[in-house]
């Protein structure tokens, strides 16, 4: 099973593209701008994609709520 990406608005818009180019499974974030880093996280682990974001900071906030986690969140490991 490949790995399936999801890059977010603050990755560079190449990304996507290339990985694709090189056999991935990669969509890039334009249709989900303005979507909360929460709201971005869930679609992509409902959709079963790694999200790939130069934000780590924002990421490791959600990730460090764990009431958040347990509640659903089987894709949010990092």
């Amino acid at each position: 099973m490949n790995a399936r990406f999801f890059t977010d608005e603050d990755v560079y818009a190449a990304v996507a593209p290339a990985l694709c180019k090189a056999g991935f499974d990669a969509v890039a974030a334009p249709d989900r701008l303005g979507l909360s880093d929460e709201m971005q996280l869930t679609w992509a682990a409902d959709q079963g994609r790694v999200l790939v974001t130069f934000n780590a900071a924002h990421f490791a906030k959600l990730h460090a709520n764990r009431d958040l986690v347990r509640e659903y969140r089987p894709g949010w490991e990092m």
